[in-house]
Formats: structure tokens, sequence, C-alpha cells
């Protein structure tokens, strides 16, 4: 067809008869600057696509680097991504924020995002409080910035931007807010100024997450369009990435991930949407003049160049595993164990006793870009209550190996020195906590 191309890349192993008989594939649609749509067919054979072999815990493969039409694709083998790095994320924190009793700013409702400056302050966005919040490296608040409201200054729902090179300022350092509601970007400034600095974007932009060569990065979701028994929507259909100029407004659609199945339910008189057992968001990140996606549950990451061509695959050779009923009965437990009632946790038994759900299990559920340029990307666990692996790409691709962070940190940010990240209690009360991170081993 005319101004379409298609792309298949194939990662033949050991399993490739296995592999082709099963049909296994990701589907992922991206555009580019020189072509109008083109459909790139992953075709994931081989070790990816079969189970391991008893006896044996990891694929223990060769590092490549192949290319295909213009595709960087770079393999590291499960073995090697798996092996410690020997980076320390020292526990406990060197520094929290937050808890109940200590008034005032000290005490959050609704995080939105946290970030440490260059300049050593942290920043933390209160979404009940609408204020941005500046505290200094120690933890001493300075000022608050914010509050409820539809004028300037003022914030309805707001979120923590991304990385954002197009609106740094020699004068100032800060971070970018978006509000989902009033749909338009603020400055918050470590002088104490808030400024608007972007266009109201109409609803179609979806949700700007981030900034790539001086374009904004969207993300537009995707609304489930065929609905299966028990409310199920097992395929609701892709998810768009959006490159949108921030003086005209223009959008263009750069990439279309598959989303997660998800599943209507009602409890307490509310209706819900959960994802379905072994589904997990789309998950992005974004650096100085690139993104990153990690689609459906392959073992790979994919990056994205400034004007929305897809560069490089970053890949673990590592084989998909195929959920069992045991896996299921633990996932249940878990969301068991997070309930407030025995009402509640026999709801969500039955729930999941009789939804559908898909049998592979995923490979990364998180994914990050540190301040060094690094991509990490978290192992999924079933049981999100424990210690939890992230695998470190460098720069040229290659994993690198494994760090271990403390359990139930949903990490904001991998510094030089540092990781920051926020966590709760078991009363649900919020904090931020930094933790030292030693990039060599001591």
């Amino acid at each position: 067809m005319p101004g379409h191309e298609e792309l298949l890349v194939l990662a033949l192993g050991p399993c490739r008869r296995q592999a082709a008989s099963d049909g296994i594939a990701m589907n992922l649609v991206f555009r580019g600057s020189r072509h109008s749509a083109t459909r790139v067919l992953l075709a994931v054979l081989g070790a990816a696509a079969c189970q391991n072999p008893p006896g044996r815990t990891c694929v223990d493969s060769p590092f490549t680097i192949q290319e295909s039409a213009s595709v960087q694709i770079v393999t590291t083998g499960e073995c090697d991504a798996r092996r410690p790095l020997g980076w320390v994320v020292e526990t406990p924190p060197e520094l929290e924020l937050g808890g109940e009793g200590r008034g005032g700013a000290s005490e959050f409702f609704r995080i939105r995002g946290a970030r440490q400056l260059a300049n050593g302050m942290l920043a933390v966005l209160d979404g009940g409080a609408r204020e941005v919040r500046f505290f200094e490296g120690q933890g001493g608040l300075l000022f608050s910035l914010g509050r409820e409201g539809r004028g300037p200054g003022e914030f309805i729902d707001p979120m923590l931007f991304g990385h954002h090179p197009f609106v740094q300022r020699p004068d100032s350092q800060g971070i970018l807010v978006f509000d989902r509601t009033l749909r338009r970007l603020t400055w918050a400034s470590t002088d104490g100024s808030l400024q608007v600095v972007s266009p109201v974007f109409s609803a179609d932009v979806g949700r700007v997450v981030g900034g790539v060569g001086g374009r904004l990065l969207a993300r537009r979701y995707a609304r489930p369009s065929v609905v299966g028994v028990l409310g199920v929507h097992p395929d609701p259909g892709p998810e768009a990435f959006l490159l949108v100029d921030p003086g005209t407004g223009e959008v263009r659609v750069v990439a279309e991930v598959a989303v997660p199945g998800s599943f209507d339910h009602f409890f307490d008189g509310m209706g819900r949407t959960e994802f379905l057992p072994f589904e997990v968001p789309v998950r992005n990140a974004v650096g100085r003049d690139r993104f990153y996606v990690v689609g459906e549950k392959r073992p790979e990451v994919w990056e994205f160049g400034e004007e929305g061509d897809l560069r490089r695959i970053l890949r673990v050779d590592a084989r998909i595993r195929v959920a069992t009923r045991k896996d299921l009965e633990a996932f249940t437990r878990v969301r068991v164990r997070t309930t407030t009632s025995p009402e509640a946790a026999a709801h969500w038994g039955a729930i999941y006793r009789d939804t559908p759900w898909k049998r592979e299990i995923p490979a990364f559920d998180e994914l990050m870009v540190d301040d060094e340029g690094f991509v990490w990307a978290r192992f999924y666990s079933i049981d999100p209550g424990v210690s939890r692996q992230w695998v470190v790409f460098g720069h040229h691709g290659r994993a690198l190996g494994t760090v271990e962070v403390p359990a139930e940190l949903s990490v904001e940010q991998f510094g030089d020195g540092f990781v920051l990240g926020l966590w709760s209690d078991s009363l649900g009360v919020e904090y931020v906590r930094r933790h030292a991170l030693l990039r060599h081993a001591p």
C-alpha cells in the first residue's frame, strides 16, 4: 500500500519451531517523519517464546547487536542481564519527608510527583493541597506555591511533568506541572514564581508526560471498544503517543501501543475498572532527546528519537513465562491481603476466580531514565511487597545487570548518588524517601 511499510524483526533461537507454531507476536505502529504510517510486527521467536527447561533459571546467550530497516536491535542474555550490577541502594533512607502529626507542609495527601533538582532542592507536588512544596536538601521547608482554583498559579488536577529540556532557564530551576483538568503547563520556579508556559491543550491531546527535543510528548488513552462477559475488555485498542508543538498546539501521532485488558465491576455501590490478572499499564520514560516505551509483555524497551522514529530495541533474551493456576492463586492472595474487610476479600476472591485472564507473565512493569541517561526497567513481580529488581541498560543499549530497590518504594527519580521515591505505611500515610545510591560496590 503506498506510504506504508512493514518491518518484520525475527530473533531466531533454539525454540524457533515452537514459537512459529504458537504465533507469538507483538504489534506496534509508529509514524516517523519520512513515513505516513509504518507497521512494525515484532515476532519474538526462539528463546523469548518458550518456557525455561527444567532446572534452568535463565537464558545464557551471547550479547549481540543487529540492524534491520535502520532499527538497531541490542540483545543481552538473560543470565547477564539478571546478574547483580554491584550498585547498592542503602537502607534505611537518608531522608524522609511526611508522616502524621508533623503538621502543615510536612504532611502529604495524594502526592503526584517528587523531584530533586540540580541545586539539591526537593520539589514535591501535593495533589490534595494543589501546591508545589520546595524543601532544602536536608528536608526543611522553604516555601509552597499554588492553590486550588482555575486562575494563574492555581491547579485542579496537577501532575508532575517529565523531562523538559526546552524550558530550562539559566536564571532559575524548577519543575513543570501539567493540569489534566485545566489542560495547561505551569512552571514552578525555585525563585518563588509560578508561570503558565503553554497554551490550553484540547482533550484530544490526552495527558502530557514529557518533553522531547522542543516538543511535548503526550499519551492519549484508548477507550474500551469491545466489552465481553462480566464487563471484560480483553483488547481495549491501541494507546497513542503524540508529539505536540508547544507553540502552535500542532499534534502528530508517532506511535500506537496495545493496552492491557481490563474489567468493570461494582463494590460498595461504586463502579471500578481494574486490570486483568498479570496485566500492567503501558510504561514510558523520557530522556533528553528521546523517549522509551515498554509495550505488552515482552522483555524489551523501544527507543524513539525526537522525531518519533523508532531507533533501537533494547532486548533481554528471556523466555516468556506462562502463568499457572498457582500463579493466579498467588496473585489473588496478594490482592486480598490489601483489602480492609472480609467482605472486600470475598469480593476480590470471586472476581479473580471468575474473570478470564491471559496466561503470559509480563517481563517489566515500570520504566525510568536516570539523570545519567541510563534506562532502568523493573522486572515484574506478582507480589509488589517484596524488594524489586531493576535491570539497567547502558548508553550503548546493553543490559549491565540488576539493582535491588527496597520493597514498596515507588521510584520517582534515579539520581547520581540517590534514589528518590514515594512510600506509604500500613495506614496509607504518605512519605517521600531519599535513599543513598552507591553506583559501585563498596
